[in-house]
């Protein structure tokens, strides 16, 4: 194969870096998020850390934070970049096709560290947290539906050209991941602050 061939593979081609996984079905890729979130949150009831345990969730929390929130933000950039004519559609999909497992992984380890850090589950405040959490795993379910949709799009498509429920999914989408990224930092460091 040339060199020709492979650069414009690289670059007109989608990335599928976990093509298994975006090939499960919607449900159970849902199921599968409900289930780690439902076993987080069990777990946050029975499991007693110690404090190395701790202080090592936490460390790994703040890392977890840092990555999933990260690529969003990266994600939701060039999202509004090509919203100004920045970037092309096609390239802001297969950035998207290239974070998505650090998301995944980020949020994975979210919920992981979370059970260890022994949230008050009696507390109003933690449960907007976990909720938010399970907004933000649903709408990354969801959001692969409308990733591939608009992978399938033509490449010089416009965001003025989308098809309006498209748009619609887009700017919901968009809107969940930001109120859910923003809502649950902030509950978390306030929750932080008022425990230390």
């Amino acid at each position: 194969m040339s060199a020709e061939r492979v650069t414009a593979q690289l670059v007109h081609e989608p990335d599928h870096l976990f093509d298994a996984l975006t090939r499960l079905s919607l449900r159970l890729r849902m199921l599968l998020f409900l289930v780690a979130w439902a076993c987080s949150v069990l777990a946050a009831t029975v499991v007693t850390p110690t404090s190395a345990v701790r202080v090592g969730a936490t460390v790994l929390h703040v890392l977890s934070l840092v990555i999933a929130f990260g690529a969003v933000v990266v994600v939701d950039w060039h999202g509004v970049l090509w919203l100004l004519g920045r970037r092309g559609l096609h390239e802001c999909t297969r950035l998207a096709g290239a974070v998505d497992p650090l998301i995944w992984i980020g949020l994975a380890g979210l919920l992981l560290s979370g059970a260890l850090l022994r949230p008050n589950l009696e507390s109003p405040v933690t449960w907007t947290k976990l909720f938010l959490v399970l907004a933000l795993g649903i709408n990354g379910v969801m959001t692969s539906t409308t990733a591939q949709l608009l992978r399938d799009l033509p490449r010089s498509i416009i965001p003025a050209s989308l098809p309006r429920r498209l748009r619609t999914q887009v700017l919901v989408a968009s809107a969940v991941s930001q109120v859910g990224w923003w809502g649950a930092i902030t509950i978390g460091f306030v929750t932080a602050i008022r425990s230390s």
